[in-house]
């Protein structure tokens, strides 16, 4: 099965990342699927994730991931959650918000590394994670909710120890949603214990209007920090 013509496929990889065209060297990827996807999935569906696997991821994801490779091989690569797997959260789907389960916080984080490592394997690295996708919003699709402290308590005592474990160097990027609150969220978020040093920066979103000034102002009282764009899309409707 194909979604799109090889050589259609061909040309757009060629514009875009072409090192003497438009030349993109950094590519955002769902961990696991989002409302971008043909389909709904998770890379396991029980505890002890004996049965993760990317399989697919590989189907083509990955496969577009080489092509563009084969164009710049210094692309760098982060990656966001749109949810985790259902059997983890408090409404056991992907859909329509929910929670994390707090038992299976130190389960996550090792979904998490798993993955990292997965795509180690197929020579793709992930310079940075998000911990979630816009986590306040719930929404028709993959999503999850979770307050600073939530956030902050997952990536500080478990992802990041997580991965200190599994000697993954992948920087740790908060928030990942829209710009008007960024000032409010990430003050509040950096004043949880040891978020400070591991925390890498901060991801936002380029909806709901202007409030450019927050960027800046994120900026100037946290100049340490990494400011990412992650999104900033725009949907086509035709009648």
């Amino acid at each position: 099965m194909s979604i799109c013509p090889k050589d259609i496929s061909n040309n757009i990889i060629d514009e875009y990342f072409s090192t003497n065209k438009m030349n993109y060297n950094i590519c955002r990827l769902s961990i696991a699927s989002s409302d971008f996807n043909i389909n709904s999935y998770s890379y396991s569906n029980k505890n002890d994730l004996s049965d993760f696997s990317i399989s697919e991821d590989m189907k083509y994801i990955i496969p577009i991931i080489k092509k563009a490779q084969n164009q710049n091989k210094d692309i760098k690569f982060l990656a966001s959650p749109w949810s985790p797997p259902a059997f983890m959260k408090s409404n056991k789907t992907l859909t329509n918000g929910g929670k994390l389960l707090p038992n299976f916080k130190n389960t996550y984080a090792k979904y998490l590394a798993k993955f990292i490592t997965a795509y180690k394997k197929e020579n793709i690295n992930i310079d940075y994670i998000t911990i979630q996708n816009e986590p306040n919003a719930v929404q028709l699709w993959e999503s999850c909710l979770y307050t600073p402290n939530e956030e902050l308590d997952l990536l500080v005592n478990y992802i990041y120890p997580e991965f200190k474990r599994n000697n993954i160097n992948t920087k740790l990027l908060i928030w990942d949603h829209n710009k008007e609150k960024l000032l409010s969220r990430i003050t509040n978020s950096l004043k949880f214990p040891g978020a400070i040093d591991k925390v890498a920066g901060i991801a936002f979103h380029w909806y709901t209007g202007d409030h450019f000034e927050n960027i800046e102002l994120v900026k100037k009282e946290f100049p340490s920090k990494l400011l990412i764009h992650t999104e900033g899309c725009t949907r086509l409707f035709f009648i």
